[in-house]
C-alpha cells in the first residue's frame, strides 16, 4: 500500500507558536504497518527534577514492551533528559494515538512510582511524522541515535544507555523487517 503524495502528515514541527494538543491531532492519520517518528516532551517543570536513570530504563522497557507484546516494529529510539524520539511501525490492529497513549500513560505511572513523585510527567500531545515510502530511513535513525552526541551528553551514539544505538539493546530492534515488509 502506497501513501498518496498529497496526504497530510500529522505534527506541526515548524509552527510559529507552541502547539496545543488539539493542533497536533488535526491532520493525524493512522495507517497500519506504516512507520511513524514520534517525539514527546517532558513537562518543562519535570525535566529538571527527574533522574534520567530512573525514567530512562522505564521508557526503554515501554518501547520494548510495545514491540514484544503489541506487535509494534521497533526501529530506533532515544530517551533524552527532556524528550524522547521513537521510530516504530504500528501493528495491523490499533492506531498510532492508542499506542502512544498506552505507552506514555503506563510509563508515567511507573516513573512516578519509581521516582517517588506524583502528577503529570509529559506535555500534552506529541509530534508525529508518518514516513512516506520514498523517505530514507537510515538518516532518520542516525539523527535519532546521535541526539545525545549533539547535546554533548556522550561521545558516541553507542555510549548512550537509553538509546537503540546502545549495544545491549541492538537485539530488540526490527531493522531487518525494513528490507522485506515496508509498506506491503
Amino acid at each position: 500500500m502506497s501513501i498518496p503524495e498529497n496526504l497530510p502528515v500529522g505534527g506541526a514541527l515548524c509552527a510559529a507558536t507552541p502547539p496545543h494538543s488539539a493542533d497536533l491531532r488535526r491532520n493525524r492519520i493512522s495507517l497500519p504497518i506504516h512507520m511513524y517518528h514520534v517525539t514527546k516532551r517532558l513537562d518543562k517543570h519535570v525535566a529538571s527534577t527527574l533522574n534520567l536513570t530512573c525514567f530512562g530504563k522505564i521508557l526503554v522497557a515501554a518501547f520494548v514492551h510495545q514491540r514484544n507484546r503489541h506487535n509494534c516494529r521497533l526501529f530506533a529510539f532515544v530517551v533524552m533528559p527532556d524528550h524522547i524520539h521513537w521510530l516504530f511501525a504500528i501493528p495491523e490492529a490499533g492506531s498510532l494515538s492508542e499506542r502512544v497513549k498506552v505507552t506514555f500513560n503506563w510509563s508515567s505511572v511507573q516513573i512516578n512510582r519509581a521516582c517517588s513523585r506524583h502528577g503529570p510527567l509529559w506535555q500534552d500531545g506529541f509530534y508525529d511524522h508518518l514516513l512516506r515510502e520514498d523517505e530514507p530511513i537510515a538518516g532518520l535513525i542516525d539523527y535519532i541515535e546521535a541526539n545525545p552526541v549533539r547535546k554533548c551528553l556522550c561521545e558516541f551514539p553507542g555510549d548512550w544507555e537509553w538509546s537503540s544505538a546502545y549495544p545491549a539493546l541492538q537485539n530488540g530492534l526490527d531493522r531487518d523487517w525494513l528490507s522485506f515488509h515496508r509498506f506491503k
